[in-house]
């Protein structure tokens, strides 16, 4: 049996990776998991290391297993069937288009917005 040496470095640059990944501020994080934004500094630079409560929701948050934020595996979503590691992979694919989708109807809308305000002002 092979012991693996647990490495908080790895844990905090997945958890910088993971954060960046979702355009998440270092302020968003603290809030979203009722941690100080020092704290997720120091988690982000490997100087602590989250609770199991907390490694808990940061899966939770970035959608994938607490295995992958500790390095225990490569695998952002763990040791899972390849079939359905594809199905979670288009799904992420989709959400990541949903967003760019929702960012432009948001600049649209806000030029229509505009258009109508200056043709109101005529």
């Amino acid at each position: 049996m092979i012991i693996m040496k647990f490495n908080p470095k790895l844990l905090g640059e997945r958890i910088n990776e993971q954060r960046r990944k979702m355009d998440i501020s270092q302020e968003e994080l603290a809030e979203l998991i009722g941690k100080s934004v020092p704290m997720i500094s120091y988690y982000g630079s490997g100087k602590r290391v989250p609770p199991p409560d907390i490694l808990f929701k940061l899966s939770e948050i970035f959608k994938v297993s607490a295995d992958y934020l500790l390095g225990l595996t490569d695998s952002v979503h763990g040791d899972i069937p390849a079939e359905l590691k594809e199905k979670l992979s288009r799904l992420e694919d989709i959400e990541e288009q949903n967003q760019e989708l929702k960012s432009i109807l948001a600049l649209i809308s806000d030029s229509l917005k505009r258009m109508d305000v200056s043709t109101e002002k005529r």
